[in-house]
């Protein structure tokens, strides 16, 4: 376990709602530590090469109706979901005096955010997307910076609550700063070992908690999907992986 306090937390932000709820979240552990927070905001070129196809098609989340989709279209959308970035970074800045800014990256979303985070920082993410809504296992997005990142992970539901709770863990951790400050901080009040046990049953255990959340080393992760790749659909508790 890594013994490093983050020095910056980075947040990840798409305007969905899943983001915008994390954002609360990475605030409090940044103002807890006097860290800076950065927020980013990837813009995806390929969109905009998509969008230029004269066959190119926009279908409704939740209506399922068809419509055309130009340039301009997508050109409006990232200006709105800009807007409300902004927006939720002022809300969730109110009264706080906290070193931050905001980043507008230009690429692959993984690739952007392992190009800028660091090991020593703290990368928060809303459980975003639509395979969270139905209980379905992480997005890809999630999951390969939860693999990939050089530095501890939290992913944010916003079916938690915000008021402290038991940090668990697999088997006993090892003393570090990290799980000193965790403790301490807004989020988690103290730490509770689980006895190692199934993927099936961990997730059956925790199904119904709303506060606190579960910390898992990076290799735990691993074969906990190996053994179940579902596991995590019905888990409502913040999820922070460690390398």
């Amino acid at each position: 376990m890594t013994a490093e306090v983050p020095l910056r937390v980075l947040a990840l932000l798409d305007a969905s709602p899943a983001s915008v709820a994390a954002l609360p979240a990475a605030v409090a552990l940044a103002a807890s530590r006097e860290a800076e927070l950065l927020a980013l905001y990837v813009e995806e070129p390929e969109l905009a090469q998509c969008a230029a196809l004269p066959f190119t098609r926009e279908v409704g989340a939740r209506s399922g109706a068809i419509r055309g989709f130009s340039p301009a279209d997508m050109a409006l959308g990232q200006a709105c979901r800009l807007a409300r970035i902004h927006e939720a970074l002022r809300q969730s800045l109110a009264g706080q005096a906290l070193s931050h800014s905001l980043a507008v990256g230009q690429g692959a979303v993984v690739a952007e955010v392992l190009r800028l985070v660091r090991p020593v920082d703290l990368l928060v993410l809303g459980r975003a997307g639509f395979s969270a809504r139905w209980g379905r296992p992480l997005g890809s997005t999630c999951r390969r910076l939860l693999m990939e990142a050089p530095c501890a992970v939290l992913i944010w539901n916003d079916a938690r609550v915000m008021a402290p709770g038991a940090l668990r863990t697999l088997g006993e951790p090892a003393p570090s700063e990290l799980l000193d400050w965790l403790t301490a901080g807004p989020l988690f009040d103290r730490v509770e070992r689980l006895a190692p046990v199934s993927a099936r049953e961990l997730a059956r255990r925790l199904a119904g908690e709303r506060r606190g959340g579960l910390l898992l080393r990076r290799g735990q992760l691993t074969a906990l999907l190996a053994e179940e790749p579902d596991w995590l659909g019905p888990l409502h508790l913040p999820l922070l992986v460690i390398p």
